[in-house]
């Protein structure tokens, strides 16, 4: 407000009043609110990290299944967790808001919640979960799995009970397009500060996006383009995961190739809906980066034995490909281009998915500009490598 006042009484440029505001400061304008007369009465049981601004109110779970699950029967949910993997996801995407007890602003809980537009408060040390038990403890007060929570993203304070939320005027005006979200002082100032700052700059903008409804949104919000997609979180989607651990089990090519044709119709669909909602506009897309443990390393013994008896071997043999592949430094290890090298028919599987959703899409009169992007190249021969692999797959679309 005060930046453009001062450029509406000619004391300040519109270039300083962009400079003098902190990018930050505009996520607080896109993200759901409480009642503050409602928040002065709550019960506040705990506090963290302010990791992703806003305001959700749902019911506690401590699971991914479990709170898709809840989100499936219409329920909103709380995803409570000590520290998220990226098998959460799916929990993540089906939760209002994610709760952990640990972790700080660059965890995986607050990157992936930041990227969503998510609530999120992360490293509440004062609070307890007890996965056991299925309780979360704070302050004194306990409250058992599927109790109401409400979470304040943009301080980091935890409520006991339900707050009542709503969406900020600028996502009712942008992405709902209300009519009286739009002739709202919050608004408009958004609108012009935007149109000021797209005027002024001189880089393209892209989104971060792995749905297609990411890329709808991006692109109300003014994205010329995806400039990632990664296509890794595509594969805790629904029960493809399943056929990611059996790829990963899988003890000979064929068995790896049985489990990738599998896959290749659901990464097809899911780049079929991002060029679609994309119109011409570019889109880069990250091929496999993690390690595979981390699609297998994070799993219960439940999940073991119930993945042993579905692909037909025992839980000894899941457990012993689990010690096998785990990584002592995963940021360094077997991952990125690396994975494409050793199993190429993982690259040319996501290749053969990206171009021949392409086609599909440009058949329809649509233009697509996909760009492969090849994870973690160090060495020019690496990306050699996979380039070959890419241009195969191209050959035979």
């Amino acid at each position: 407000n005060i930046a453009l006042d001062m450029v509406k009484e000619r004391l300040i440029s519109k270039e300083e009043a962009i400079l003098r505001i902190p990018a930050e400061d505009l996520s607080h304008l896109l993200a759901p609110i409480f009642d503050s007369a409602a928040e002065r009465k709550a019960s506040k049981i705990g506090s963290g990290l302010p990791a992703g601004p806003g305001a959700a109110s749902g019911h506690i779970y401590f699971t991914a299944d479990a709170a898709v699950a809840a989100a499936s029967r219409g329920q909103k949910v709380i995803l409570t967790r000590q520290e998220t993997s990226p098998e959460d996801l799916r929990g993540m995407i089906a939760a209002e808001g994610i709760l952990t007890t640990r972790g700080g602003a660059s965890s995986h809980a607050a990157l992936v919640a930041r990227q969503m537009g998510k609530v999120c408060v992360c490293g509440a040390h004062d609070m307890d979960i007890d996965y056991a038990r299925k309780t979360l403890s704070g302050h004194g007060v306990t409250l058992k799995e599927g109790a109401y929570l409400s979470l304040n993203g943009f301080v980091g304070n935890v409520y006991a009970g339900e707050l009542k939320t709503s969406p900020s005027q600028v996502i009712q005006g942008l992405l709902e397009n209300k009519a009286a979200a739009k002739r709202s002082a919050t608004y408009k100032k958004f609108e012009q500060l935007m149109g000021w700052a797209d005027k002024l700059r001189k880089l393209g903008v892209r989104t971060n996006s792995d749905t297609p409804g990411q890329v709808k949104n991006a692109i109300k919000f003014g994205a010329e383009g995806i400039g990632l997609t990664r296509t890794e979180h595509m594969f805790f989607e629904g029960n493809r995961i399943d056929a990611v651990r059996q790829m990963i089990l899988a003890e000979d090519d064929a068995g790896r190739a049985k489990a990738l044709r599998k896959l290749l119709p659901y990464q097809k669909k899911d780049f079929v809906g991002i060029f679609s909602a994309l119109q011409g506009r570019p889109a880069t897309i990250r091929l496999l980066d993690p390690p595979l443990h981390e699609f297998i390393g994070t799993m219960t013994p439940a999940q073991i034995k119930a993945l042993a008896k579905k692909i037909k071997v025992t839980p000894a043999a899941i457990k012993s490909r689990i010690k096998a592949l785990h990584e002592e430094n995963p940021m360094l290890g077997h991952r990125g281009c690396r994975l494409g090298i050793v199993y190429p028919e993982i690259t040319r599987m996501q290749a053969t998915a990206i171009l021949e959703a392409a086609a599909e899409v440009q058949s329809k009169g649509i233009k697509v500009l996909p760009e492969i992007m090849v994870p973690l190249v160090s060495y020019e021969k690496e990306l050699e490598l996979q380039k070959a692999v890419i241009d195969e797959a191209a050959a035979e679309v």
